[in-house]
Formats: structure tokens, C-alpha cells, sequence
């Protein structure tokens, strides 16, 4: 059996009124910054770890501009930078759940506490090799759109595999912030209500549906099918929607994103 996706003008001048509103947003220019102009490879641990850290705190919980998920991300010095992290490796989930709680506001710190030792035991034991496996996958930015996004995928499926509390979205969100993917995007809550109340996509997509890996790359499809008719890349409509659907105003010097 084969879908055809079917694109229509009024869902192309929607998109395209979306850009328009959004393009001269700074959340919208660092994401073009980051994402489509950018050419060093990522090697930075530090920038890596905090990412992680960040995806995690920002699922299923409040992440807006505003949010103590977003003030706690944008201390500085980073409570929890991969510094701090070595250095307390003994007793690290208790020193990441204290700092945690201790902020006030974030929920499920003693899961996100969990999680982090798992995957920090994972990087450092493995000397971080996913990290440099998804860079050498995609550092060409020269490629056919059907072999970057096939390369993104399976990028985004190994982070899956071998990261803890990450599943379709949290892994394609860490490649994101990276300024590694532009095709595959982290498909949240934002997304599938601008899909289902202004896109009237015609099937009904849910945070419970996307968790299916098969059922995300179907939307994925449909999104990218979309993006390519109106000429803007995914994740470029991904920050337009983000920025129209999160609460506060994302500036250079809080964003976490």
C-alpha cells in the first residue's frame, strides 16, 4: 500500500503566514543561525551534557520562556555542568535531585536525577562515542533531502537506543539543540495542536500516538511533505510554531533551546 500526502494552497498560505508572523523572531533567527547556516561539527561535552540535561527536564513539563524548567537552564555558572557532575560522581543522582528540588518548581526530579546518572555512567564508560558516531553521520550538509533525513532518523533512533528517557521526540529535540538535524523535528504538544486546530490534519495526533516510533515517522513524513511544497525547511516551521504556541518571549539571553 502507498499514501500520497496531498497538499493543498490553503494548507500552503497557513504555513506561510506562520513563517511570516514568526521569521524576525530571535528564537526563529537562532534557529536558522544554528541549524541551517551551521558548519563547525559538535565536540563540546560540556554543550552536550547540558543539552541532555535540558531535554529531560523539559519533558512533560512546563518548558515555556518563563518556566523555573527554563530559569534553572539558564543559570550561570550551570549548577549541574559535566564539571560539577564528575567531580560528585559518587553520590551524583542525590546531588542532582537536591539541586533540583532545591530550585523549586521542577517536577519528577528524582526520575530526571535517575535518568541523568544512567546516561552519564553510559558517556563516560563509552568515552561518549554516540556523540562522535551522530557527528561523522551528519556532518555533510550536502546531500539529497531523502538521504539527509533517512541519516537523521537513524541518528535519532540511535539516541533512543542508548539514552535513557529518550524517546521519538526528546532524541530528535537533543539533535536539534545541537544544530545537527533540519528535517526531523521534535514533534511536541505544540506541534500537534497547530496540526489538529490549524491544519486540520486528517488524522488526530497525540502525544499518546507519537510514542508509537512508526506513527511519528508517519507525521514526520507528512510534515516534511508539507514543509517542501511551501520551500521552508522543518525545522524552521518547527520554531515558528513554538514560538506562536509557548508563553513569554524567547531573547539571546535566556534561551535554552
Amino acid at each position: 500500500m502507498k499514501l500520497d500526502w496531498i497538499i493543498e494552497s490553503q494548507d500552503i498560505l497557513k504555513v506561510n503566514d506562520l513563517i511570516d508572523r514568526n521569521k524576525n523572531k530571535i528564537f526563529y533567527k537562532q534557529r536558522l543561525e544554528k541549524n541551517i547556516y551551521k558548519k563547525e561539527v559538535i565536540s563540546d561535552r560540556e554543550r552536550i551534557w547540558k543539552s541532555i540535561i535540558v531535554c529531560l527536564l523539559t519533558s512533560q513539563q512546563n518548558s515555556s520562556a518563563e518556566s523555573p524548567v527554563a530559569r534553572f537552564s539558564g543559570l550561570k555558572p550551570f549548577p549541574l555542568s559535566l564539571e560539577i557532575c564528575q567531580s560528585e560522581s559518587e553520590q551524583l543522582e542525590k546531588f542532582i535531585a537536591d539541586k533540583l528540588k532545591s530550585f523549586g518548581g521542577i517536577r519528577f526530579y528524582d526520575r530526571i536525577a535517575n535518568l541523568l546518572i544512567k546516561n552519564f555512567e553510559y558517556l563516560e564508560m563509552s568515552n561518549w562515542i554516540i556523540l562522535s558516531e551522530i557527528n561523522t553521520s551528519l556532518e555533510n550538509r550536502n546531500l539529497n533531502v531523502k538521504t539527509q533525513i533517512q541519516l537523521e532518523r537513524e541518528c535519532a533512533k540511535k539516541v533512543q537506543d542508548k539514552l535513557m528517557g529518550f524517546g521519538p521526540k526528546q532524541s530528535r529535540n537533543l539533535l536539534q539543540m545541537l544544530g545537527l538535524t533540519v528535517y526531523e523535528i521534535p514533534i511536541d504538544s505544540r506541534i500537534t495542536k497547530w496540526l489538529n486546530n490549524e491544519l486540520n490534519f486528517p488524522i488526530t495526533v497525540s502525544v499518546t500516538t507519537l510514542q508509537d516510533l512508526n506513527f511519528y515517522c508517519f507525521v514526520s513524513d507528512a510534515i516534511q511533505n508539507l514543509c517542501e511544497k511551501c520551500h521552508i525547511e522543518p525545522c524552521l516551521f518547527d520554531a515558528a510554531v513554538f514560538i506562536e504556541g509557548d508563553k513569554g518571549e524567547w531573547t539571546l539571553e535566556n534561551s535554552i533551546f
